[in-house]
């Protein structure tokens, strides 16, 4: 019978979790109001008791829920999302540079759900968002696709199609912003979005994507084990049962759903699906079935965490969260190129 998870992963999961558990407290305990964890239980117990709050006690609890829970909530589903679909990535295309962010899925998503933006309809409709952001996702990946079946599989065409790709609806994304820029009304809000950012949002605008997430990682961990069989080639794999043509459509529609909806809660987040499954792979090995439930969790952890600099590093204005990820997977991604240019020289 077919392990989930050896001793070893276990372990690393166990410590995952652990991360995971100190990010969200100093999540929720981290910014300029403070209060202590005596004081939040205090409130909290006097909540679930349905007693009077005083002034500063129902100050406490809109900020700790209203605020910091949302915040929370908010990044710790699209983290764990983004991480997620980079493992199905690139388990599809069989290479660790292939990212969403990096394949152009992200600016895909980004690009329909700010036509989505211009054409009034942002503001309050969370679902509808993600729709746009998952039909934005669907289009680059079903390029991606057909790229990929026509070089007969060739990973480094796609890798640099989806680094057009990325330029293009980064592009258009720009475009449609310059029309907003002198409606002051929707203008903000817009930018915020793009550069990534969870400032505005509060925790029933996240609850839908629950039920994404459960039933992605349900559905990823069959993909996954298959993906595992496909490494080893697509004849080698038709060989073995799978149907590769099934794979490749339940996969993609997958990744498409967990970027989008992923997007359509924060913004322009880039790289997450990147560095987060590339690291796991160093420390767990390149199972994709442990790598997807790890990642999952370590991606949750890194943008709790961002989240947590980019609201207390500049008291004065919060850093966009986008910016953050970006400054920390760029060079994440130079190194990773330099060193595969470095091995295949000395080959």
């Amino acid at each position: 019978m077919l392990k989930v998870m050896t001793s070893k992963e276990k372990k690393f999961m166990a410590g995952a979790m652990l991360i995971f558990i100190l990010s969200c407290i100093v999540s929720l305990f981290s910014g300029h109001y403070g209060f202590s964890v005596n004081d939040a239980l205090d409130v909290f117990w006097k909540v679930v008791r349905k007693q009077e709050l005083n002034a500063s006690e129902l100050t406490l609890w809109r900020v700790l829920i209203d605020l910091r829970f949302s915040r929370l909530l908010a990044t710790c589903l699209a983290g764990a999302m983004l991480a997620a679909a980079g493992v199905l990535s690139q388990g599809l295309f069989r290479n660790a540079l292939a990212a969403p962010s990096v394949l152009g899925v992200t600016s895909g998503a980004s690009f329909f759900a700010a036509m989505f933006f211009y054409l009034g309809w942002g503001e309050g409709m969370p679902a509808q968002l993600a729709i746009a952001s998952v039909f934005g996702s669907l289009v680059v990946l079903g390029m991606l696709h057909a790229f990929f079946k026509y070089f007969q599989g060739s990973v480094e065409i796609i890798i640099f199609l989806g680094i057009a790709l990325n330029t293009i609806f980064g592009a258009l994304t720009s475009f449609v912003v310059m029309f907003l820029v002198e409606d002051y009304q929707r203008a903000p809000q817009i930018m915020q979005w793009i550069f990534g950012g969870v400032a505005n949002r509060h925790w029933t605008d996240c609850l839908w994507t629950m039920p994404i997430l459960f039933f992605a990682l349900i559905a990823g961990s069959r993909i996954a084990l298959q993906l595992d069989v496909l490494s080893f080639g697509q004849l080698a794999a038709q060989s073995m049962g799978v149907a590769v043509k099934r794979l490749h459509f339940w996969t993609i529609t997958w990744i498409a759903v967990l970027v989008g909806a992923a997007v359509a809660i924060v913004g322009g987040v880039s790289f997450v699906g990147l560095i987060v499954p590339h690291v796991g792979r160093m420390m767990i090995g390149a199972r994709n079935l442990p790598l997807l439930l790890f990642s999952a969790v370590n991606g949750a952890s890194l943008l709790i965490l961002s989240d947590v600099i980019a609201r207390t590093l500049r008291p004065s204005a919060e850093i966009p969260l986008g910016v953050l990820t970006a400054l920390l997977g760029g060079p994440f991604f130079l190194t990773l190129i330099v060193s595969r240019m470095r091995g295949k020289l000395s080959q």
